[in-house]
């Protein structure tokens, strides 16, 4: 195992973090759109539907579910435009938080 492949612990928690995840995106897109949330490299803001709104209701639930505070000068889209960009920032951010 390298630096970049997560062990068995890391990858389940990966991956039922991506499952929660796109279940929370799921109520934030039109329902016709869900499907494309399969892919965890897709870009929200392809949707056209993903605005500010949207934007602002993710950052609320993963502060109220996980926990997670996220500092202003870290409030872009570009840190959090696909499913897989907010797993690796909600991991981050509670490994942070666990360390202290």
């Amino acid at each position: 195992m390298t630096a970049a492949e997560p062990g068995p612990d890391q990858g389940s928690q990966r991956a039922g973090q991506l499952a929660a995840v796109v279940t929370h995106l799921r109520t934030l897109i039109p329902a016709e759109s869900a499907d494309r949330l399969e892919d965890p490299d897709f870009d929200l803001r392809d949707l056209g539907t993903f605005d500010s709104l949207a934007f602002l209701e993710l950052l609320i639930w993963l502060e109220s579910a996980h926990g997670v505070v996220i500092p202003d000068e870290e409030l872009l889209i570009e840190n959090l435009y696909t499913p897989s960009l907010i797993v690796d920032y909600l991991l981050s951010a509670t490994a942070d938080r666990s360390s202290r």
